[in-house]
């Protein structure tokens, strides 16, 4: 008779530690939950953000980045830095204020360029395959007499943005001395667009 009462309190504690945890779980799960913004939708980078393209959602504060927007408001009118998949909670480091999303606000991802345009060709923009995000190597071809030669002007230029009149790359100051230099010589551009 001795042994159930043990394996009665035996079980009265495993049952009474359960329901504990239980508790605490539920508590934590409801008092630890705080709204935060969630892209409702695949967001295209250097898009200026609607309502309609975010959601609040009630997630574990331990969840969450110190950043994380809590207010819909907070994202409205901001421009996306990059590509956000539908259900990302939204954090401030991910916009840029409006003013700042320009060639600017793009160039500010890569400190120490410059942005430099170069107009439009069949071989600068690559028979018009040429996008935003994509690095290409820079080349000026001199002609003389000689023949003519060639120089790699930058090696691993970003490309900033790309439209009908031209195409903005980001080059050091030292490679935008060639290119400058390049151009001044009478030089013709061309890109060789480069691989991830």
């Amino acid at each position: 008779m001795f042994k159930n009462y043990r394996l009665m309190l035996l079980i009265g504690l495993i049952c009474g530690g359960l329901a504990a945890f239980g508790a605490v779980t539920a508590v934590n799960q409801k008092v630890g939950a705080v709204p935060a913004v969630v892209a409702a939708k695949d967001i295209e980078g250097r898009r200026a953000l609607a309502a309609g393209d975010l959601t609040v959602s009630l997630l574990p504060r331990s969840a969450l980045y110190k950043d994380a927007l809590a207010s819909v408001s907070q994202a409205v009118g901001q421009v996306a830095r990059g590509f956000i998949p539908a259900g990302t909670v939204m954090r401030a480091s991910m916009l840029l204020p409006p003013d700042k999303a320009g060639i600017s606000g793009i160039l500010s991802e890569y400190p120490g360029l410059v942005a430099v345009a170069v107009k439009v060709d069949i071989e600068t923009n690559l028979a018009g395959a040429l996008q935003a995000g994509d690095k290409v190597q820079v080349i000026a071809r001199h002609k003389d007499a000689g023949g003519g030669r060639h120089e790699v002007v930058a090696s691993a230029a970003p490309v900033l943005a790309v439209n009908d009149k031209g195409v903005i790359l980001g080059l050091t100051p030292e490679e935008n001395g060639r290119y400058q230099q390049a151009l001044a010589g009478g030089a013709a551009i061309s890109f060789a667009l480069l691989g991830e």
